[in-house]
């Protein structure tokens, strides 16, 4: 007897343990005709923004849809922008389970150092040839590390340059009688008309104007950033790309830095800039609500706010100031936004042949883009439309950053002319060439140095910036303080690298 029990204790462990490793294993199963098929799995998202209130149908109806295909349960969760980065950080570092999440141009160096980001070379090579098709080459070098592994997906949008536009109140510039904003001193004087004709408005709500780094008396010293916590606007590090051979500086004291810095403190002197830039997080909600003029912003922005901005303020119409339109454009940094696989995924496969699904053609992008048919929109000509009796601004507005495809965008019937001829003006760009594109910079060799500059600029670095400290003892003390924190080693270990990616490009 206590042979048989020990004999039976024994295969229910086995087979406990084979059960369990098969589980862990594989994510197919066998049906009662003796086919192999897969196995449903959970998929979920993490994007920034605010969730339609459609997305849980939509989600279902793509579930739906590619069941035979893919055969998942599909989840997008929501994060508000202000909170995104951090909560993504938190999320990885707790270990949580999810399985394709947003990123940004510059953090991937740190989520790799942080192994949340995975590797998914071999399973773009088995599953993502989709992806490699409607991806240009270029942008995949941009989630690539400097030995070979991808570990992102890119989007393909017109960004190169995004930052010289910002959006502006039309109606008013119109009011006040003012030509189209084209460049810096056409951008104050519309500030200055708000000022006094409106001054219960905020004229400009942005964290710094640095969308005068396109203007053309800046234009030949135009400026690509990287470093310093690899998300901060404001990056610790600058590299002119007019000039050859490129020299890593201190973002604090290049060129177009200190011509942005100078144009805050003008802006913020004359009350042209929120008083609480600092700590601001609702810079959408206070410009819908028709309390600005002016924000950062681009044409992707235009048709939500637009719409948002009319229901609370009819007859607002916006439009897109591109500072020297017909300038130099650069392309340094071809691949800003992208998906990525985390490392706690319990089906990275799976999560890969969705994200190859989703690209493989318009149709399959605008079901997770535009919805279910007759829930979310409806067919109208070459466009589509909201149903009957939704309002324009509640209409299904998923984030579309991790996956972004320009070329597949289907236009709505309410989108505003500006926001079409946007697009169509970006993708007419003649864009400058810039070994740079394909840069990766990495701060794993730095990473102490790295916090501590980052600390320096959000609690020193930030004010300054944004025009609100001017002393000359307190600018200083805060080129002091970089350089204590490890600012020059950081740019060595930059030049480096770039000198070393450069020679591979020749």
């Amino acid at each position: 007897m206590k042979k048989n029990k020990l004999l039976c204790t024994i295969l229910a462990v086995v087979i406990t343990t084979a059960t369990l490793a098969g589980c862990s294993k594989t994510t197919k199963v066998t049906d009662s005709s003796g086919k192999t098929k897969l196995a449903e799995v959970p998929i979920t998202i993490y994007v920034a923004g605010d969730k339609p209130k459609l997305q849980d149908q939509v989600n279902q109806y793509i579930s739906e849809q590619t069941k035979s295909e893919l055969n998942i349960k599909l989840t997008t969760n929501y994060i508000p922008w202000a909170d995104y980065s951090t909560q993504i950080k938190l999320k990885a570092a707790a270990g949580e389970n999810y399985d394709i999440f947003l990123s940004f141009f510059g953090d991937l160096p740190g989520q790799i150092s942080r192994k949340s980001a995975l590797d998914i070379t071999s399973l773009i090579a088995k599953d993502g040839a989709d992806l490699k098709r409607v991806i240009p080459a270029d942008l995949w070098k941009s989630v690539t590390s400097t030995d070979g592994k991808i570990y992102g997906i890119p989007s393909v949008y017109p960004m190169t340059g995004m930052g010289r536009g910002f959006l502006v109140r039309k109606d008013l510039r119109v009011k006040y009688n003012l030509p189209e904003i084209t460049d810096i001193a056409s951008m104050e004087n519309y500030f200055a008309a708000v000022k006094k004709n409106d001054p219960s408005l905020i004229p400009m709500l942005a964290p710094n104007l640095g969308m005068i780094a396109g203007d053309k008396t800046l234009i030949d010293h135009y400026t690509y950033h990287f470093g310093a916590g690899n998300a901060d606007a404001a990056g610790a590090l600058a590299i002119d790309v007019t000039q050859t051979p490129y020299k890593v500086v201190s973002s604090a004291t290049a060129p177009v830095d200190l011509a942005i810095r100078a144009e805050d403190v003008k802006a913020m002197a004359n009350g042209w800039l929120e008083k609480d830039i600092l700590t601001d997080t609702d810079r959408d909600g206070k410009f819908i609500q028709g309390k600005a003029a002016a924000m950062g912003g681009d044409l992707f922005n235009i048709t939500d706010r637009q719409n948002s901005l009319t229901k609370n303020v009819p007859g607002a119409e916006l439009e897109l100031a591109i500072i020297n339109k017909d300038g130099k454009w650069y392309g340094t940094d071809p691949c800003n936004n992208f998906g990525v696989i985390s490392s706690t995924s319990k089906n990275p496969e799976r999560a890969v042949m969705f994200m190859n699904w989703m690209r493989k053609s318009k149709d399959n992008w605008n079901m997770f883009m535009l919805g279910k048919p007759g829930l979310t929109y409806t067919v109208a000509g070459d466009k589509v439309q909201v149903p009957a009796g939704t309002a324009p601004a509640d209409k299904y507005n998923p984030c579309p950053w991790f996956a972004q495809q320009t070329d597949f965008i289907t236009f709505f019937d309410t989108d505003p002319k500006s926001y079409i001829d946007a697009l169509t003006s970006w993708n007419k760009l003649k864009i400058e060439p810039s070994s740079l594109a394909t840069f990766v910079y990495s701060n794993k060799n730095v990473l102490a140095e790295d916090a501590a500059v980052m600390k320096v600029i959000t609690e020193e670095g930030k004010p300054i910036t944004a025009g609100l400290i001017t002393k000359d003892s307190d600018i200083k003390k805060y080129y002091d303080d970089l350089d204590k924190a490890g600012l020059q080693k950081l740019i060595t270990d930059a030049q480096t690298q770039l000198d070393a990616y450069l020679k591979t490009q020749k």
